[in-house]
């Protein structure tokens, strides 16, 4: 799986645009353990790629988390994968 390019949502769905163009998409929610929001659940069994409708696998799923890991390490940007 390419680099994370960015991330982007709104209150139902949560948009992976990854470097290689591919966009990936999965339902989501706001997260507000401390009366504002502080992230975003994403329900990983609704992570699909976006053009063709066909979800990622088990493996796909570890190497994006993965992914995000990396993404996220100078930003501020939260998601807890459920």
């Amino acid at each position: 799986m390419d680099e994370i390019k960015s991330i982007k949502g709104n209150y139902g769905r949560t948009f992976i645009e990854l470097n290689n163009g591919q966009m990936i998409v999965a339902n989501s929610e706001f997260r507000a353990k401390s009366g504002k929001v502080d992230g975003v659940f994403v329900y990983t069994k609704s992570l699909k790629y976006k053009e063709t409708d066909i979800s990622l696998t088990a493996e796909e799923i570890e190497e994006l988390i993965k992914q995000y890991g990396i993404y996220n390490e100078d930003k501020k940007d939260f998601i807890e994968w459920i």
